[in-house]
């Protein structure tokens, strides 16, 4: 099965994003800083920019953060990225193994138009 994913399957799937960023906001705190709805901003511009993504263009598509709050959610916050990774792979794998039947997710950022790839269209 072959899916491709576009800005407007973002848009109407917003519920769905901001559901799943809940599911991990305990990841983006500290003792004294909660620095979540960055998170969920950076998530939302990797999402919804197409190409080129640094956080000037995203600070454009992403309109509650501007590029200076984005770097610093990235390079200076305090929160520890192992613990999110490991819980989102845990994450993945019960959805992934469903009702006793295991599948596989393959994100491939290659750079091949789309075309090339899929052979059935």
């Amino acid at each position: 099965m072959y899916y491709e994913l576009n800005a407007k399957d973002i848009q109407q799937r917003t519920d769905a994003l901001v559901e799943f960023h809940g599911e991990f906001g305990d990841f983006f705190c500290t003792s004294t800083r909660r620095v979540a709805p960055q998170g969920l901003d950076y998530l939302k511009g990797q999402l919804l920019l197409e190409s080129r993504r640094n956080m000037s263009r995203m600070s454009v598509e992403v309109v509650n953060e501007d590029e200076q709050s984005l770097s610093h959610f990235i390079s200076n916050s305090p929160w520890e990225d192992e613990p999110l990774i490991e819980a989102i792979g845990k994450r993945a794998v019960e959805l992934l193994s469903q009702d006793g039947v295991s599948g596989a997710l393959i994100l491939d950022e290659s750079g091949i138009p789309n075309n090339e790839l899929n052979p059935w269209g």
